[in-house]
This record gives C-alpha cells, structure tokens and sequence, in this order.
C-alpha cells in the first residue's frame, strides 16, 4: 500500500498498489503522469565555473533580495567554492546559468540551498532536475537523509517540495551568525 511517502523514483511494483489515501492517490497520479515538456530547451546540469559568477549573483539577487549579510551572493560562492565545490551545480540554457543549486554533506546528513530557477524558465521542471542531480550527488557520497529550510511564509515552495517526497517535520531551525 502507498502511504505517500515513498520516494519520487518509487519501483514499478508501487504503481500497481492501490493508494491507502487520497493524499497517496494524488501523488501516484503524479509520478505516473509526470512527463517534462520535450519542447523545452534541454538544461545542462553540470558543475558551477568561474565564468558563471554574473549569471549567478544576478540570479540570486533576483530571487533572493533580501539576504542577510553572511549571505550575499559573491561572499556566498566564494565559500562554497571552498568547500565541496562539486556540490555546486549550475543548470545551463545555451551556456548561461538559468538554474543553481548548492549541496552539501557533513558525514551525517545532506543539506540543500540555493535551489533557484529564473522566473522566465520556470515550469519546464528544471528545479525538479536540479534536484535529482543534487541527490544523485549526495547519494553517492552515502548521504542518507537530506534537509534543507524554506522561509514559513513561501507556501509555493513548500508544495514544490512535497511533490518531490519531501516533508514538513516536526523540528525548531535555530541559528547564530559567527562573523
């Protein structure tokens, strides 16, 4: 039986259960029917260059306006430069950074930032792409569980999230700036 919250690559032998909920019925409905638009310019996922830099922090500055300090985008790439730069990945449209995402794991879990599309490229799943490549990454240094934070106020994002398997849990995300 499908309680809904089996993974986006669920096997083939969970499309022939009966779904237990309607939440599990409408997510199998999505898994089986999801195909991207073949129309669509195909994205290049591939690891982040030097020469993305404007792209990227035009990018982020669009789509993320108000950052905090710590987070400004060129201070950003800079650190993460340093640290699992593998784990930054750009999504490319005719060469030019559309899409980004950052990852990275500490030995005991995953995390993911900075998942970010440009609004004029959304809904053609690039950030569902940008996603699985992240993943595929993780999984492969053997991270077994991924997290990530999204602000409460962006319920969209959210939603784009749990079509993807992940859930709302139950913690408190705290923090302390260092520097």
């Amino acid at each position: 039986m499908l309680t809904g919250e089996e993974p986006i690559s669920a096997p083939f032998e969970l499309l022939l259960c009966k779904p237990r909920t309607p939440a599990a019925a409408r997510r199998l409905w999505r898994i089986i029917h999801y195909v991207p638009d073949m129309t669509d310019a195909e994205l290049e996922v591939r690891p982040y260059r030097d020469s993305d830099e404007p792209a990227v922090v035009a990018l982020w500055e669009r789509l993320f306006p108000d950052a905090r300090a710590w987070n400004q985008p060129a201070a950003y790439i800079r650190r993460k430069l340093a640290v699992q730069r593998e784990l930054f990945l750009v999504g490319a449209l005719d060469g030019r950074a559309v899409a980004t995402v950052l990852a990275g794991y500490d030995g005991v879990r995953g995390w993911v930032y900075h998942l970010a599309v440009a609004p004029e490229h959304r809904r053609h799943g690039y950030g569902r792409i940008m996603m699985a490549a992240a993943e595929e990454r993780l999984r492969a240094l053997g991270c077994p569980k991924i997290n990530l934070q999204i602000m409460r106020t962006n319920a969209e994002v959210v939603r784009f999230y749990e079509r993807l398997g992940y859930a709302v849990e139950d913690r408190v995300s705290m923090g302390r700036a260092l520097g």
